[in-house]
């Protein structure tokens, strides 16, 4: 019985942990702390825009987080 109980507190304290949000870094952050490697470059093939440009992003941390991107 003891351990039932034991059990039940381990479940109620650990069970219904909720995951943290991911960090938020803006874009100059990201690069700034080498948390992304971006690539820029005009995109030609698109007729949306008189100056389109491409964005490319890789991350480069083994763990997820929101990008910012200013307008």
């Amino acid at each position: 019985m003891k351990n039932v109980f034991a059990l039940l507190v381990v479940f109620i304290l650990f069970g219904n942990k909720t995951p943290l949000p991911p960090k938020t870094a803006s874009l100059q952050d990201a690069v700034n702390q080498k948390l992304i490697e971006l690539d820029v470059h005009g995109n030609t093939n698109s007729p949306n825009y008189s100056q389109p440009i491409q964005l490319t992003v890789k991350n480069l941390i083994n763990s997820p987080f929101m990008l910012k991107i200013p307008n």
